[in-house]
């Protein structure tokens, strides 16, 4: 518990300093998409390990660059834990919709950016609302439809891992300096 709470209050300093700006996120010792921590089920987590820049090599043994905060969460139980293109066959998407562009939503909301490379995504079955496509108005300047994983809503984190898994979306969200994610902090 010591352990957390240390990286707890490291964390609510690392994700409000500019300089850190490019979050790293590792599983284990494989590097996972830092959009992994919208589905992730922290009931699982055994612990998670934060590094910033040079200082991640000698502590975790990851070569980063001196603006990375890199995290390695290790999990208890991996039961539950699927990718992207299990995610698209469990709910049944079509092969053309297959080809869209991937983002993620809560609440019914979505619109932001598109994740790059949603391959590397890990999810937890837990943590998924369900998948809807997002078309834009044709005057919109993205007008290519989305597919939308819907991931439940993280308000209900009671836990010090759920806790600073809602710090790690925030900051991959870019609301580090953001009223919205301000207000949400615990």
């Amino acid at each position: 518990m010591k352990n957390l709470l240390t990286i707890f209050l490291t964390l609510l300093f690392a994700l409000t300093a500019s300089a850190q700006k490019h979050i790293r996120l590792f599983l284990g010792d494989r590097e996972i998409n830092p959009h992994s921590v919208h589905y992730l089920d922290p009931k699982g987590i055994d612990a998670i390990k934060f590094a910033v820049g040079a200082s991640a090599k000698k502590e975790l043994n990851i070569d980063a660059a001196s603006g990375d905060s890199v995290f390695v969460i290790e999990m208890k139980d991996r039961t539950g834990q699927i990718n992207y293109d299990q995610v698209l066959e469990m709910y049944n998407v079509d092969s053309v919709v297959k080809k869209f562009a991937m983002t993620s939503g809560s609440d019914g909301m979505s619109g932001y950016e598109a994740i790059q490379h949603p391959k590397t995504l890990v999810f937890h079955k837990s943590r998924l609302a369900g998948i809807t496509v997002d078309k834009p108005p044709v005057s919109s300047a993205r007008p290519n439809p989305m597919i939308v994983v819907m991931h439940i809503y993280n308000r209900a984190y009671k836990s010090a891992e759920g806790r600073i898994l809602h710090y790690l979306q925030g900051a991959v969200n870019g609301y580090g300096d953001n009223e919205h994610f301000k207000m949400y902090k615990p």
